[in-house]
């Protein structure tokens, strides 16, 4: 790998999604960290970026030709009322960790999301899992729950998780008064960053109803 270059990022075309669905695979496969339990084909990934890609970035990071990393997003939930939150997912090939390119993804993944303007980004991390937790704290995201008992999966080496950590990047987008209309697509990045509970009081009590919720345990 070309560590001195550091990989390239551009937009996932369809061309590219037999790579990406190999690089998931491996997660699922040897991991807990995915939830899935069965490997994906590369139709389920065609399908979900027809769907979601005109809207919602997906992005890639190759270096020396080879895809090396995977990020991509989609909504948080589809009721309207949660237009401009997402959820973002990173993946970065095994032969190619702590080597910048989880930096490189969610530099240009972020400043997209800021442009189109969206609000809040959720990603839900199953831990132990240290460096995607560190990753995702550099670029501003505030753990805002944890939700216990909410999975398990027998990995290859016989590890489980029965629960996931979910990180809220809320404190990255710059606060608006209002929501932005459908045609809108600008939003200038704030110098200074909310705590997640500010910027949840700021946006009224059903965002923070919301981070409370994903706290409860039935």
């Amino acid at each position: 790998m070309n560590e001195r270059a550091g990989p390239l990022v551009r937009l996932v075309t369809e061309d590219d999604l037999g790579g990406v669905c190999e690089i998931v695979n491996y997660f699922i496969e040897k991991t807990v960290f995915n939830f899935r339990t069965e490997p994906q084909v590369v139709d389920e990934w065609r399908d979900q970026w027809r769907r979601l890609h005109s809207r919602f970035p997906w992005l890639l990071a190759t270096n020396d030709d080879r895809l090396v990393g995977v990020a991509y997003t989609g909504p948080w939930n589809h009721r309207v009322v949660y237009q401009w939150t997402v959820e973002v997912t990173v993946y970065v090939d095994a032969s190619a960790h702590r080597r910048g390119v989880g930096d490189a993804l969610y530099t240009e993944l972020l400043a997209r999301l800021r442009r189109q303007g969206f609000r809040s980004a959720v990603a839900v991390i199953a831990p132990p899992n240290d460096p995607s937790v560190r990753l995702h704290e550099r670029y501003g995201f505030i753990q805002v729950g944890q939700l216990g008992d909410a999975g398990y999966k027998v990995g290859a080496a016989g590890t489980m998780s029965d629960s996931g950590s979910a990180y809220c990047a809320a404190a990255a987008m710059r606060q608006r008064r209002r929501c932005p209309s459908r045609d809108e697509h600008i939003y200038e990045p704030r110098k200074n960053r909310q705590p997640c509970d500010e910027l949840a009081r700021a946006h009224g009590r059903l965002r923070a109803a919301e981070c409370d919720r994903r706290e409860l345990r039935l």
